[in-house]
């Protein structure tokens, strides 16, 4: 009879455990994501670049726990661009073109203007 009470014990811990996991990366993780989707394709709405894009993708800085977006436009194809939000509705668009930073807009003309 202890047995049966102390399997059914831990099996009931470790579904807890799991739905907790679960639960809390959804929250932390997934909604976070999402919310910062819809935020960027405003973005990009607003400012008319939706129709020029070729790839978007939503990635995290595993350094800083930030989302950004990753686009590459259809005009430009060989330069890949950041977008990262800088306060609410504040954005900074960094350009790269075979992993270098494109600081001259001549050669990148979505990239913001650098500091």
């Amino acid at each position: 009879m202890k047995k049966r009470t102390f399997y059914t014990f831990t099996m009931l811990l470790v579904l807890t455990a799991t739905v907790t996991g679960a639960l809390t990366y959804k929250h932390s993780h997934y909604d976070e994501k999402q919310e910062f989707s819809k935020t960027i394709d405003t973005y990009l709405r607003e400012s008319n670049y939706q129709q020029q894009i070729l790839t978007r993708e939503i990635m995290r800085d595993s350094e800083t726990g930030e989302y950004f977006a990753e686009v590459i436009f259809k005009d430009e194809p060989d330069n890949t661009y950041e977008i990262y939000e800088i306060g609410k509705g504040n954005f900074k668009v960094y350009g790269y073109k075979n992993g270098v930073e494109i600081i001259n807009r001549n050669e990148a003309k979505y990239i913001t203007y650098q500091e």
